[in-house]
């Protein structure tokens, strides 16, 4: 008998089911195969949000010169213009912006008053700022800060530049080697369809000293911009009104309001613009002549190589319009013979591209509104001639030559050439005068 051979059953069965388990065990761990342990899969980092830049520097150094022979119908100037420019953009958080611009601004070779302290007070001289110890001052052309602190809604409060639509009413007249800012305040509020702005400026304020005898003057505005079709993606409307009570002691306080409608947009190499601007207010004289209006329809050539464009302006305005704050020289001919009121005319446009040189040549021609009023200098206050001066309405014609060159993505080169031809009106009054402007102009932005 073999020695492991157990007679009790129940060892019997005991020691079967251990063997099972066993050779089971073994057949398993041969033909399975073990999957390691798997490694838990990192977390993923947070995206990182971003941060504001701290401090944002840009800038540019434009340098013109240029001559305007009896541009002003008296004088021939010759002149040349730098201005130079720091933008600095603070960001110390993602609400807020503080934006510096100071601004250094000359002719060159122009003396400056200086003040010197005395013994009784102060005096005043002229020195001259080249070859002399004497500097250009450098002044804050803007400064302002910008709270937004939602993406629809932003807050401005200091001093800026206001520029709505085609500048034809308020603008920054960057062509000016100083350029035109306010002391202002302005909410803007975007949405799906376009933007509001509202805005109020400060002119002039008499109350800084304790013996104004005179109030301030103010400027308030309120800026719609729609965009309802494709057809037409500027529909604008807007209310300005000025309150001024400078001279309140004497002619007493006067406001002037003024409406607009302007519209504007491009349809492939279709494009339009139309403004139209009505006044009243204690400050008009002659409410039936406070308006103004502009209309322009071009078309570019985009599928041409140089891509030409031709358009047709119309415009006028009223004897007794305001022109306010506008960028004249954009419009009424590069010469700047004339401001916006009592004026009428046509415009033909025309510009094309060729080899990085952009060309345009424009066709102004002018007439008085109304022969009972004389026409106005560039400032739309300043009569040119007088009313009686002549019996005709035919102001003359402009031709503008205007070359622009981008020499490398940081300088720009533009010259320019303006002839105008006097009408009668002004050859009655001003005999033998041939108004001319030429200009040679580089900027470097960074």
């Amino acid at each position: 008998m073999s020695p492991f051979f157990v007679k009790n059953k129940s060892s019997q069965i005991l020691i079967f089911c251990l063997t099972n388990i066993l050779i089971s065990s073994l057949v398993f761990a041969q033909t399975s195969t073990t999957t390691p342990p798997q490694t838990p899969a990192p977390a993923a980092a947070p995206v990182a949000t971003p941060q504001p830049t701290p401090l944002l520097i840009k800038g540019s150094f434009r340098i013109r010169s240029a001559r305007e022979s009896y541009t002003n119908l008296t004088t021939v100037r010759d002149s040349t213009l730098m201005r130079a420019r720091i933008d600095l953009k603070f960001t110390p958080n993602s609400e807020i912006d503080v934006f510096l611009q100071p601004q250094l601004s000359k002719v060159m070779g122009e003396p400056i008053v200086t003040t010197t302290a005395t013994t009784g007070g102060t005096s005043s001289a002229t020195s001259s700022t080249s070859g002399n110890v004497v500097d250009a001052g450098m002044v804050m052309h803007q400064a302002y800060f910008d709270y937004h602190p939602y993406s629809w809604l932003k807050l401005q409060a200091g001093r800026q530049v206001l520029s709505y639509g085609d500048e034809l009413v308020i603008g920054g007249l960057e062509w000016h080697n100083v350029g035109r800012t306010f002391d202002a305040v302005r909410v803007k509020a975007n949405y799906s369809f376009g933007w509001s702005e509202l805005f109020t400026s400060k002119l002039v304020d008499n109350s800084v000293s304790s013996s104004a005898t005179n109030g301030d003057r103010d400027l308030h505005g309120f800026y719609n911009s729609f965009s309802p079709f494709t057809w037409l993606k500027n529909f604008d409307l807007y209310y300005f009104y000025q309150d001024d009570y400078t001279l309140v002691n004497t002619t007493g306080k006067t406001d002037l309001k003024a409406f607009g409608v302007r519209l504007a947009s491009t349809i492939g190499g279709l494009d339009y613009r139309l403004e139209y601007t009505k006044e009243n207010g204690t400050a008009v004289t002659k409410e039936s002549e406070a308006y103004q209006g502009d209309i322009e329809v071009g078309y570019k050539f985009n599928e041409v190589s140089w891509k030409p464009r031709i358009s047709l302006e119309s415009f006028t305005a009223g004897s007794s319009y305001n022109q306010l704050y506008p960028t004249v020289h954009k419009w009424l001919g590069y010469a700047d013979l004339f401001g916006r009121r009592n004026i009428s005319g046509f415009v033909v446009h025309t510009s094309f591209e060729v080899g990085g040189v952009s060309t345009m040549i424009d066709f102004h021609q002018f007439t008085r509104s109304d022969s009972t009023v004389s026409v106005f200098k560039l400032d739309g206050t300043t009569a040119l001639g007088t009313a009686g001066g002549s019996t005709s309405n035919d102001l003359g014609t402009e031709i503008d030559l205007t070359v622009k060159w981008k020499a490398n993505p940081n300088l720009a080169v533009m010259a320019g050439a303006s002839t105008f031809e006097p009408g009668a009106y002004l050859a009655n009054q001003f005999s033998g005068i041939k108004p001319d402007f030429y200009f040679l102009q580089m900027e470097s932005t960074f």
